[in-house]
């Protein structure tokens, strides 16, 4: 019998075991667009919008302040800031350095696979001039 390279860990499951068990397809509820609502006023409440962090492409949180003020943070690297919707950390307000809009939007994403699971992604779309 060989021993495993390293002692105390348990052995690889063999490929027959691999065979036994059924490959699972998980379909993803799909869902409209929407920002789910945070309690008014409390900091530790925030809510998940459908829109991506233009510096990581993480989900962009939102809360508002008991004085009304709208505060935008990124769930994956917390970029945060305050604005008047989310475009202040969103893809939606890339520019380019001659100050025009970049034309990339926050969607959702019509069909999630391994490669990409993310619900919502940033896609380039055509600008109207």
């Amino acid at each position: 019998m060989e021993q495993h390279p390293i002692p105390g860990m348990p052995d690889p499951p063999s490929p027959a075991a691999d065979e036994k068990k059924p490959a699972r397809s998980v379909t993803p509820p799909r869902r409209t667009s929407t920002t789910r609502s945070a309690a008014v006023g409390d900091p530790n409440s925030w809510a998940i919008t459908d829109h991506v962090c233009r510096v990581c492409f993480g989900r962009v949180l939102a809360r508002e302040t008991f004085d009304h003020r709208r505060i935008y943070r990124c769930s994956n690297c917390g970029v945060e800031r305050e604005g008047k919707s989310e475009l202040a950390i969103c893809c939606c307000g890339i520019k380019l350095k001659t100050g025009v809009d970049a034309g990339i939007r926050c969607a959702i994403n019509p069909q999630p696979t391994p490669e990409l699971p993310s619900e919502v992604i940033a896609e380039q779309v055509s600008i109207q001039k």
